[in-house]
């Protein structure tokens, strides 16, 4: 069979030129050879403010000569353990400036003074001294474990109606002072603060 060829020649070339225009139109402007194609989606990590974190030491306190406890106060509880390494016991003493009636139990007002502190060879640390308005203050001694050394750490817990705090304090031997941590704050967590619905913690009485 013969074939025409400058036939068949005409025919590829309208072909070459359709096949053209297609691709042409499968591509939008601007994205001829590749260029402003969609890059990948970029993946951006949100600005997140830090948190209040503790700091490792807000601040230290001194023994003093004195303490802010008077005699007409009420001491809470105590507990007495070396929390120095002087082989020595020291008492850590929780003080709440009211009386407690015939029952035994505390007249508590709206807000009293609360007072912790650590006596140590007659002299006084005094780790927190605040009026503390609806609310109680709890102390507990722990040892935390760094290695084969056991370090005797105070926590003190604040529970009112509108706040909640843990604070902590360690001595620190070199300087022989204690140092405070805040551990958490819900002041911190909440800018406008809290409304306590209920409390499983007994209250001081």
């Amino acid at each position: 069979m013969k074939v025409n060829v400058q036939k068949l020649v005409c025919l590829l070339s309208v072909l070459s030129i359709c096949a053209g225009i297609l691709l042409t139109g499968c591509s939008t402007p601007g994205n001829a050879g590749g260029e402003g194609s969609p890059s990948p989606k970029e993946t951006t990590t949100a600005s997140v403010e830090p948190s209040a974190q503790p700091k490792a030491e807000e601040k230290t306190i001194s023994a003093q000569a004195d303490s802010p406890v008077r005699e007409s106060w009420t001491e809470v509880d105590k507990y007495s353990t070396d929390l120095d390494g002087d082989k020595k016991k020291e008492t850590v003493a929780l003080f709440v400036n009211a009386q407690k009636d015939g029952e035994g139990e505390l007249q508590k007002n709206d807000g009293q003074e609360w007072v912790l502190r650590v006596e140590a060879d007659g002299k006084y640390y005094t780790l927190f001294e605040e009026y503390v308005q609806n609310g109680n203050v709890y102390f507990e001694v722990s040892d935390y474990y760094v290695g084969n050394d056991a370090v005797p750490v105070i926590t003190l817990v604040k529970s009112t109606g509108s706040e909640f705090k843990l604070m902590r304090y360690s001595f620190e031997k070199e300087k022989a002072v204690f140092a405070q941590e805040t551990v958490y704050d819900s002041a911190a967590h909440s800018k406008d603060g809290i409304n306590r619905r209920y409390s499983s913690i007994p209250a001081v009485k």
